[in-house]
């Protein structure tokens, strides 16, 4: 991109310089004769509105640079806040959950009518009365 830019550049300064040098050729060196204030005006008015185009598109690429540069970091703040948002909630569920639920799988697996110690010592005496 940047080599196509230089040499589009190089021919438009070539161009510029025959077109000048073919100016120059044809007209011979011009008297000083100054300008009318028409003239005056209508050039200077020229080289604002080209002035006024170029800051344009200066402005318009940066424009759109830095929006493509927002929205990336927007999306890249918005998933780093969303992992922590989860990673706290889940953490905080858990805390609050997690012994209830370890407690309930414990009665679900051993028995929920005595406990585990009552449950086995139980069962030991049963085998000493016999």
């Amino acid at each position: 991109m940047t080599k196509f830019l230089n040499i589009l550049l190089s021919a438009i300064n070539l161009v510029l310089f025959g077109a000048g040098a073919y100016y120059f050729l044809t007209r011979g060196i011009a008297q000083n004769q100054g300008w009318s204030p028409v003239e005056l005006v209508t050039i200077m008015l020229a080289a604002l509105g080209v002035m006024v185009t170029v800051l344009t598109l200066f402005v318009a690429v940066l424009a759109i640079w830095g929006f493509g540069r927002l929205s990336e970091e927007a999306r890249d703040k918005a998933g780093k806040v969303a992992r922590d948002v989860a990673e706290r909630e889940t953490r905080d569920y858990l805390d609050k959950s997690l012994p209830e639920m370890i407690e309930q799988e414990v009665e679900r697996r051993i028995g929920s009518d005595q406990g585990y110690g009552a449950g086995a010592a139980k069962g030991n005496d049963d085998a000493n009365d016999s």
